[in-house]
């Protein structure tokens, strides 16, 4: 069991100690593949990936917007010009 997702599979552990353990190349990558069909068909992980965005603004750079993961709405940022 995963002390993470919690997640267990006791067929999927067998074909990882069956690869862990023979020593025919064939027979290694068919446990592999067995096992990633498992791991596919149930998918016991989530990736998330945090990005960083950078964005520098003036006074004078008017209606900055940020959305989502901090992407900026650059259609409607504008400069003002005078006072």
């Amino acid at each position: 069991m995963s002390p993470i997702t919690g997640w267990c599979n006791p067929q999927f552990d067998k074909d990882v100690a069956d690869n862990q353990a023979t020593l025919d190349p064939k027979q290694r990558i068919s446990d592999i593949k067995e096992a990633q069909k498992i791991w596919y068909a149930q998918i016991p992980a989530f990736h998330f990936e945090k990005r960083a965005a950078w964005d520098f603004a003036a006074p004078n750079v008017q209606n900055v917007t940020l959305v989502n993961d901090g992407l900026a709405l650059y259609d409607r940022i504008w400069i003002k010009s005078r006072g």
